[in-house]
């Protein structure tokens, strides 16, 4: 049996408002109605809206009931199902599957090897995910999915991927990548010399051996002064940055 504190904390959207705060979410009436109406104006706000398959709604409306059966997911994946296949077997979310699963103590790894098959679309989650120091981006952790380390961090891939987007890839006092290369770009960060350069006079004031040791040197990010060297901005803490 599931517990329904346990259920109700790990629902998208208090995880989503643990996450981006209540600040970022909006409440207003929508329609005032009968007694009488409400499942048919429920049903109709969630189609308009389009909020059971792309907002937080659980089910299509009108019973006020959740439609899943933890039970009934836990059977299925003892069968040898896939995340995908639950999803469609019991016409529920895939994300939500995932979710349920591992609240019922399935890791993402096992997941992610039953789910990582030639068939299987959602296989494209299984980018590695690095997570790494601060400041010298230094890789502390690799990931086999986006899904390990949402799981990791205790909160559903969706918000995961949301949280790096709006935060510059800055989430719980770590920086984050997501398969791009990751390891050249630490090779990168070991060897490529960059120069501090005066904002004013454009004079070198100093170099450094790679960017991971100016930016500990200067308590910054390592992401900020690549983006000076790279043109993508044009000082950082007061300074220019140069690659040399």
């Amino acid at each position: 049996m599931k517990n329904p504190c346990i259920d109700a904390y790990y629902r998208e959207l208090y995880k989503d408002m643990r996450v981006f705060g209540l600040d970022n979410f909006l409440f207003e009436i929508l329609e005032e109605c009968s007694l009488e109406e409400l499942d048919t104006k429920e049903k109709y706000w969630i189609h308009y809206y389009n909020s059971y398959e792309e907002g937080y709604n659980l089910t299509r409306g009108g019973s006020g009931l959740l439609k899943y059966d933890y039970d009934k997911i836990k059977e299925l994946w003892d069968q040898g199902l896939t995340t995908e296949e639950i999803s469609k077997e019991i016409n529920i979310r895939y994300d939500y599957v995932t979710t349920i699963l591992g609240i019922l103590g399935i890791t993402a790894k096992e997941k992610l090897k039953r789910n990582n098959t030639p068939n299987d679309s959602h296989s494209r989650y299984s980018k590695k995910v690095y997570q790494k120091d601060l400041y010298t981006h230094e890789i502390i952790n690799i990931f086999e999915s986006v899904s390990e380390a949402a799981d990791f961090l205790k909160i559903c891939r969706a918000s995961f991927r949301e949280a790096l987007k709006n935060h510059n890839n800055e989430y719980r006092g770590f920086y984050w990548e997501i398969d791009n290369d990751s390891a050249k770009e630490q090779r990168d960060f070991s060897s490529r010399k960059v120069a501090q350069i005066d904002k004013d006079t454009d004079q070198i004031i100093q170099t450094f051996p790679s960017l991971s040791q100016a930016a500990e040197f200067i308590k910054g990010h390592v992401s900020c002064i690549s983006k000076v060297c790279k043109n993508k901005a044009n000082t950082y803490k007061g300074f220019k940055w140069r690659y040399i």
